[in-house]
């Protein structure tokens, strides 16, 4: 678990904006872990996962910078209260 928590911790750590390669790079490197070592679990059963998406959010205000600075975990602004 501890793997998972450092690729999530900080994923694009050291990678600048216009890195794409980079980028899609640790996208992939997350995607595999997760699909070849980690599952859901829900009450007895586990749930693998059968795709995973990414998205790149970039905030209108970015200062070109290193990219964490940057980095918004939301795809976009939400304005919904769920649940």
């Amino acid at each position: 678990m501890k793997e998972l928590y450092d690729l999530l911790k900080s994923p694009f750590d050291g990678l600048k904006q216009d890195d794409i390669a980079g980028i899609q790079d640790r996208c992939f490197e997350i995607a595999k872990t997760l699909f070849e070592n980690y599952s859901v679990k829900c009450g007895d059963k586990a749930y693998r996962f059968a795709e995973i998406e990414f998205y790149y959010y970039e905030k209108e205000e970015s200062c070109n910078n290193n990219f964490d600075k940057d980095w918004n975990r939301e795809t976009y602004p939400r304005n919904k209260d769920a649940g």
